[in-house]
């Protein structure tokens, strides 16, 4: 997510409690650790929900992430959000 998001940056978070459209950057953990990458749509695979993401810097998106990766949004500093010190650089 280069430029907007540097490696190691802290990031604040909210809980998807609320709709997400295409262009937010939602928050999953997978095999690599935390990802911040933002939300192109959804797909099924095998009849589940699946959420698909892509960086902003990456030419194709990424595998499809099940609903229960998802960490949160992340969002600008006010009080509906919590800061979330990640331990692992972001990808």
């Amino acid at each position: 997510m280069m430029p907007l998001l540097e490696p190691g940056q802290r990031i604040l978070i909210r809980p998807l409690d609320r709709e997400t459209f295409p262009g937010d950057i939602l928050v999953y953990s997978g095999r690599n650790g935390m990802t911040g990458h933002r939300l192109k749509g959804f797909s099924k695979v095998g009849g589940q929900l699946r959420i698909v993401t892509q960086g902003d810097a990456c030419l194709f998106p990424d595998e499809p992430v099940e609903p229960t990766q998802l960490m949160g949004q992340i969002c600008p500093q006010n009080n509906e959000c919590r800061m979330f010190s990640l331990g692992n650089p972001l990808v």
